[in-house]
């Protein structure tokens, strides 16, 4: 049997620290050089590793990103008051609810206040907790990671490989299954590129190809409202878009007119609509989305009356104004669309600069229907 003296354990102990030392610093290279060329205060990009960080959540519990290593994760920054945050929420349990068990897993970072902030009782309360921890300092917009990072806007989301290196950012809706789904689920069913398929519908002409892209995309409209909203405004807002191209894009906006509760999405489904020829559905949608929104408005304002809100509205976005009476004077309800475009008239210059397409669009439609109603004048 070979002997082991007293100093030759000691050395083999003395050497064990030595190793750890220095696979520490070897991984501490390798994550410095895998960070090389960021910041802090700057946002990371994709094709790098997310940089590591830790910290703790409203109860006290230690979040490191470092524990995550070998999972797919999603680093969510949001706020219980930050509404496309709340709106997401849905979506991404879903994601998580799918997936978890797959090896994806999420680290938010929630820029709640302390001081009447509803962080704790957005955990405390069964139907609203979420099952991933938030970080969370108090700080609001002076979050310290969200300043380290360079967050400027939420919601904002960075998807992570299961080596740590940020594959996709700004993944919400179907995109967010998509991200995640390959990397955990290879083979599994995804959403298609919501975005690509209803911009090829747009490019062609053919109805052959329309009518197969429509049915790709048809399955997933009322899941991803949101995200086809975004879609659909670039695509009626700053191109040029045929009638039929139109009616498509208004099709996609039904389940948004049918519950009526986005004041933004539906000015989208309006504008939609105006350039699919709905003259009369656009004017009643804009109408409709305003109303909600007015309402909402006169609840913080119960002083002011709806005209007053309505024409102060008109006045700091004087696109939203002269949309509507761009659809107004278009139906014929010339009167109601010259008092719309007072109030956008009286819009500072720089705002009526950037609506100046609409503006201008509006007093054509007004000066057509003018000429047709003389009686009106």
């Amino acid at each position: 049997m070979k002997r082991i003296l007293p100093w030759m354990a000691a050395l083999a102990l003395l050497a064990v620290p030595s190793m750890t030392l220095a696979q520490d610093e070897a991984n501490a290279a390798a994550a410095a050089e895998a960070t090389a060329g960021w910041s802090e205060g700057e946002t990371p990009e994709i094709g790098t590793q997310f940089p590591q960080f830790q910290g703790y959540t409203y109860d006290g519990n230690l979040v490191s990103l470092k524990d995550y290593r070998g999972k797919v994760v999603l680093i969510d920054f949001w706020a219980t008051w930050c509404a496309p945050c709340r709106a997401e929420l849905p979506n991404v349990r879903d994601v998580y609810a799918k997936y978890h068990d797959k090896g994806f897993d999420i680290v938010a970072i929630s820029l709640d206040v302390k001081e009447g902030g509803k962080l704790p009782e957005f955990y405390a309360n069964k139907e609203t907790a979420l099952p991933w921890p938030s970080i969370y300092d108090g700080k609001g917009w002076d979050s310290e990671l969200a300043n380290r990072f360079g967050v400027k806007a939420i919601p904002a989301t960075f998807v992570l490989d299961k080596d740590g290196t940020i594959v996709a950012t700004d993944a919400r809706g179907a995109k967010l299954w998509r991200e995640v789904g390959t990397r955990v689920d290879p083979g599994g069913e995804l959403p298609p590129d919501l975005a690509t398929e209803i911009e090829n519908y747009m490019k062609t002409d053919d109805a052959a190809e329309r009518a197969k892209i429509a049915k790709i995309v048809e399955p997933w409209v009322a899941r991803f409202q949101a995200e086809i909203n975004a879609v659909v405004w670039p695509l009626v807002d700053e191109e040029d878009i045929d009638r039929d191209g139109a009616a498509y894009a208004f099709s996609l906006m039904k389940p948004t007119i049918d519950e009526g509760k986005d004041f933004m999405a539906l000015d989208t489904a309006a504008l939609a609509g105006y350039f699919a020829g709905e003259f009369k559905q656009a004017a009643e949608i804009q109408d409709n989305g305003l109303n909600t929104y007015l309402k909402r408005a006169q609840k913080s304002n119960p002083d002011k009356s709806m005209d007053e809100i309505r024409a102060a509205l008109f006045t700091q976005a004087p696109d939203l104004g002269a949309r509507l009476a761009l659809y107004k004077a278009t139906i014929g309800e010339v009167k109601e669309a010259r008092k719309i475009m007072e109030a956008v008239d009286s819009a500072p210059e720089k705002a009526r600069a950037g609506a100046m397409k609409y503006i201008l669009m509006a007093n054509a439609a007004l000066n057509a229907a003018e000429n047709a109603k003389p009686s009106e004048k």
